[in-house]
């Protein structure tokens, strides 16, 4: 079967992965968007982002149409919190009519740890279970109600993974019915614990192929502890070395030291066969971003 998207393309070639996630606010101009947006145009593909906090964004599916009428290929974001099983199988079937065909899922912070605390959750699907229902229609062509609808139903499923939470030694277990369920690619919390990521890998081994795992890790930009204190916001429980943290609090941004650790965390993963790529963010320092990825890509000419 012929790869439905370039993110599928380029992970079924072996080649180097490189994916960013944007999200905006409400009252954004779009060509704001668009103007940012194009700034990525050379990445693989862009995650239509919705926060993973409570807080108001443009939605995923129109932020993928944006980027498609830029030329740039999209990831679409569903959050498991916020949709029942019929709008969740609606926004599917619409991102493939619009030709939206990267569809990542993942559950999205819960109210409770978020300013927004009489929201009511719905996770009527869990992304374990919104992997499966893609899958069947994927490769079915049917509904999960089981009616056969002859659907044209060419998805590449993604999920998120935060391989290093614990309890850790239940993470592989965890990933491997991620894999089991349908999962195509993986995108993952930001890693910053090189050793807790090599333990991961090693269990994993016993699980499965590493070759058989597409695995994009995230490696997030800090210039700054609030750098660091806004990513928790977005994903608590990141684990980050004490050591890392001494490195940021006393960081010279005009030696860009934090785009040297940045780059020093993605040659560590470059080491592993299922990291197949890399997901950069910053607390929006876009020129940052762009910097990190020229140099991944220079050193991955060498490598």
């Amino acid at each position: 079967m012929n790869p439905v998207s370039n993110l599928a393309k380029t992970l079924t070639e072996g080649k180097l992965v490189l994916t960013t996630r944007l999200s905006f606010p409400p009252d954004v101009n779009v060509e704001d968007i668009r103007k940012k947006a194009r700034l990525f145009k050379d990445y693989t593909a862009v995650i239509a982002g919705e926060e993973n906090s409570t807080d108001l964004n443009i939605s995923s599916l129109a932020l993928a149409i944006i980027f498609k009428e830029e030329g740039i290929e999209p990831i679409l974001q569903i959050n498991s919190r916020d949709k029942n099983r019929i709008a969740i199988q609606k926004e599917i079937l619409t991102a493939i009519c619009l030709g939206v065909n990267n569809i990542f899922t993942l559950s999205g912070i819960h109210p409770y740890t978020d300013k927004n605390l009489g929201t009511k959750t719905v996770y009527d699907l869990e992304p374990i279970n919104m992997v499966a229902v893609m899958k069947k229609i994927r490769d079915e062509r049917k509904l999960p109600d089981g009616k056969d609808e002859n659907l044209n139903a060419d998805i590449f499923i993604g999920i998120e993974d935060n391989p290093l939470a614990e309890p850790i030694n239940a993470m592989p277990l965890f990933l491997d019915k991620k894999i089991r369920a349908g999962a195509d690619f993986i995108l993952t919390y930001p890693i910053f614990d090189i050793q807790k990521f090599k333990n991961y890998v090693d269990k994993i081994k016993i699980l499965c192929s590493l070759d058989e795992i597409n695995l994009i890790a995230t490696i997030y930009i800090a210039n700054s502890i609030e750098d660091i204190d806004n990513l928790k916001k977005s994903y608590p429980g990141v684990s980050i070395p004490q050591s890392i943290l001494d490195n940021i609090e006393n960081i010279d941004i005009s030696e860009n030291s934090g785009i040297e650790i940045a780059f020093g965390i993605s040659e560590s993963l470059k080491k592993f066969n299922c990291v197949k790529g890399f997901n950069l963010l910053s607390n929006n320092n876009f020129d940052s971003m762009i910097e990190l990825s020229k140099k991944i890509l220079d050193s991955n000419k060498y490598s």
